[in-house]
C-alpha cells in the first residue's frame, strides 16, 4: 500500500497527505471546499466557497485518527478506564477479578508489557470496556492501533479479494486489539487457524496483541480448555507462564464475574 495511504480494520483508506477518504466525498470540488465560477474573467479571479459541500462536515484529526484505529460510525464516546467500575461485581472475588483486569490491561499501554493478553470471561463483565478504553488512551497517545471486533475479523476474512491486505495489517500493526473473538466459528476451522497464525506471528517478534471474548465449546472441561481449543497449546503455553512480569503472555480471567448489564436492567 502505498506509504501515504492508511486502511481501517473496516477497510477504508485513508489519504494521511490529506486526512480525507481515498475517494472524495463532494464532487463538485473535490473536497478542496472552494470552486472558480466558470464564466469569471480570468484576470480577475475570485474563488467561492462550494456550495455543495455544506452536506459534508470537514473531519477533525481526532475524528479520522478514530475511525483508522476501527470506529468508524461509532455514535457515541469510547470507554474510558475511569468509568469501568469493578465495585458493581456483587461479590469480593469478582470484584478483585475486575481490578487485576484492569490494571493488567492498563500496565500493558504503559509498558507494552506482556506482550500478549487473553482477557476471557462471560459476557456483561467488562472485556469490551477494557478493550475500548485501551485503545482510547493509545489514539490519544498518538500510538498506532487496530481495534477489531469478531464480526470485521469474520468477514474480512472471508473477502478473498481483500483477505491477503487485511492480513498483512493484523501482522504489522504496532498494537493490536482483538475484540469479541472465539465467539463462533466456520466448520472447516479456517478462522481459527488464521487467529492462530495471527497470535503465534506476532508474539514470536514481541508485538503488543490484546485479545479478548467469551467462548462455548461444550466439550471442553473449563474455559481454559475451551480457549486451548481456539488459540492452540502453544499459545496457552505462553498465557499460563509463571514468569511474572517477565512473561511473554498473561491469560486475565473474569470467569468469576457476573453480567452486570443484566443486572442492571433487572434492577
Amino acid at each position: 500500500m502505498d506509504k501515504f495511504k492508511q486502511e481501517s480494520p473496516q477497510g477504508k483508506i485513508y489519504s494521511t497527505s490529506s486526512n480525507s477518504p481515498d475517494q472524495p466525498e463532494c464532487k463538485t470540488c473535490d473536497d478542496l471546499k472552494w470552486i472558480r465560477p466558470a464564466n469569471q474573467d480570468s484576470r480577475d479571479v475570485k474563488y467561492e466557497p462550494c456550495p455543495d459541500c455544506s452536506k459534508f462536515s470537514i473531519k477533525s484529526d481526532d475524528s479520522v485518527r478514530l475511525e483508522l484505529a476501527g470506529f468508524d460510525g461509532l455514535n457515541r464516546p469510547l470507554h474510558t478506564f475511569s468509568d469501568y467500575m469493578p465495585d458493581k461485581q456483587p461479590n469480593v472475588d469478582a470484584r478483585t477479578q475486575c481490578r487485576e483486569a484492569k490494571n493488567i490491561v492498563s500496565r500493558w499501554i504503559q509498558k507494552q508489557s506482556p506482550y500478549l493478553i487473553m482477557l476471557t470471561g462471560p459476557t456483561g463483565t467488562g472485556k469490551t470496556h477494557l478493550c475500548e478504553s485501551a485503545a482510547n488512551e493509545l489514539i490519544k497517545a498518538g500510538l498506532e492501533v487496530w481495534y477489531v471486533t469478531g464480526t470485521i475479523y469474520g468477514h474480512r476474512m472471508r473477502d478473498m479479494n481483500g483477505v491477503h491486505a487485511f492480513k498483512e495489517q493484523l501482522l504489522t500493526k504496532d498494537m493490536l486489539i482483538l475484540d469479541e473473538m472465539y465467539v463462533s466459528w466456520d466448520n472447516n476451522d479456517y478462522l481459527k487457524t488464521t487467529l492462530q497464525e495471527v497470535i503465534v506471528h506476532r508474539s514470536d517478534r514481541y508485538m503488543p496483541t490484546l485479545i479478548a471474548g467469551n467462548i462455548k465449546d461444550d466439550e471442553a472441561k473449563n474455559p481454559e480448555a475451551a480457549l486451548a481449543n481456539i488459540v492452540g497449546q502453544r499459545v496457552m503455553s505462553r498465557v499460563l507462564s509463571n514468569l511474572g512480569e517477565k512473561a511473554e503472555g498473561k491469560l486475565v480471567s473474569l470467569w468469576k464475574s457476573n453480567d452486570v448489564r443484566r443486572e442492571n436492567e433487572a434492577s
